[in-house]
């Protein structure tokens, strides 16, 4: 089965990502605008990585996760968006990542072929994370209590003018950005909250983006946040501000069956 995204071509990718949600990663994005899809030898090139390969299969005697960690090897498939976007994540949040896959590949020893078949509850929160994790910088303290308490509206819409200069999201999970190309409502990420002074706003996308990776990377270490996935609240992201047409409008945020009053564990 394809995927939604299989239909849009390469070309499109300069255009596709004017959304809002890519302006973190546009150094990145930069570096393949084209009418082509980059080879694996163009990613490798342009990439920044001086210790990580992108190669184009997973090994036979190891696991997604162990060949990163052990052969320093990211399996690609060329022609292919969700793999495009896991290596922006890459160039992006290298340390981030490494630690991702670092926690992966020592989980996966410690668990066996017990943690082969079955993620354990930090394994999924890293998985989620991976897959569909969005990071909220937030100065002021409101923002993660109207989050949690499912206040769409208030966090949204009621404070938009006043919170505006106080939170931002970046996305961290390369599934949602492959979502993003044609963005459609239902759209829902796991968040980690991170708290900063009002300078961070202040500062250029990539001092900030440097900021996010490392603090990311520490998180990641925390055992006490990833085991329960309850912890990793939702953010229904196309709520925000610009990140969908309906966003100008009120009666956009009465849609209950996307800005949800509560959600159940995943």
């Amino acid at each position: 089965m394809q995927s939604a995204t299989s239909a849009i071509s390469f070309s499109e990718l300069s255009v596709r990502t004017r959304h809002p949600a890519f302006r973190s990663l546009s150094d990145c994005i930069a570096r393949f605008v084209g009418d082509e899809w980059p080879t694996l030898s163009e990613l490798n090139q342009r990439s920044g990585l001086s210790d990580f390969l992108f190669v184009p299969s997973v090994a036979a005697d190891l696991s997604y996760e162990q060949q990163i960690f052990t052969r320093r090897e990211i399996p690609t498939r060329t022609g292919n968006w969700h793999d495009f976007f896991n290596a922006l994540i890459w160039m992006a949040y290298p340390h981030a990542k490494r630690t991702l896959s670092a926690r992966h590949a020592a989980i996966l020893a410690a668990g066996g072929e017990a943690e082969r078949r079955r993620r354990s509850p930090i394994r999924d929160s890293l998985t989620l994370l991976d897959e569909g994790g969005v990071v909220v910088a937030y100065s002021d303290s409101r923002v993660p209590q109207l989050l949690r308490g499912f206040e769409w509206r208030a966090l949204f819409w009621d404070l938009r003018v006043e919170l505006r200069e106080r939170w931002q999201v970046f996305v961290f999970g390369h599934a949602s950005l492959e979502r993003l190309l044609e963005p459609l409502i239902g759209l829902t990420n796991k968040c980690l909250l991170m708290p900063v002074d009002a300078n961070f706003f202040a500062q250029s996308a990539l001092e900030q983006r440097m900021q996010v990776d490392q603090w990311v990377a520490t998180s990641l270490l925390d055992d006490a946040l990833l085991s329960v996935t309850r912890n990793l609240p939702p953010l229904p992201l196309l709520g925000i501000e610009g990140y969908h047409p309906r966003t100008q409008h009120a009666e956009f945020y009465n849609d209950s069956s996307y800005f949800r009053l509560s959600y159940q564990k995943p």
